[in-house]
């Protein structure tokens, strides 16, 4: 998949949500790519305000892209603050503290780990 594939605006219920899309991501240089499209789409935005969902499925993580995450996460802190967020992947040990460490630098609503895009999406668009 492209990068720019990774990242897209889905609309439900009359609400938008920017999807950004690492599942299955094993070159760290890739995910910082789609994370810096993340970051773009996020400050260029058309929409005053929206949700946002991570599809973590599948990436493989390293402590290097831990960081990156955490100061991408503090980037889009200010324009994402009461936004509802939501992840899926979130299914081992390190995942989970990576998860909970990530709603600490993000501030604001944190971010809500679902099993399914479908339990996700619903949340969301709530």
């Amino acid at each position: 998949m492209e990068i720019d594939e990774r990242i897209k605006w889905i609309e439900k219920n009359g609400h938008h949500i920017l999807f950004q899309d690492l599942s299955n991501c094993s070159n760290p240089s890739n995910v910082r790519k789609v994370l810096d499209s993340f970051v773009n789409e996020v400050f260029n935005a058309k929409y005053e305000t929206f949700n946002t969902l991570t599809n973590l499925i599948g990436t493989k993580f390293e402590p290097e892209l831990f960081l990156y995450m955490k100061n991408v996460a503090k980037k889009v802190r200010p324009r994402l603050a009461s936004s509802k967020r939501a992840m899926l992947g979130i299914d081992s040990p390190s995942r989970i503290i990576m998860f909970k460490g990530m709603n600490l630098f993000a501030g604001g609503n944190p971010s809500i780990a679902f099993k399914t895009m479908e339990e996700a999406l619903e949340y969301l668009s709530s």
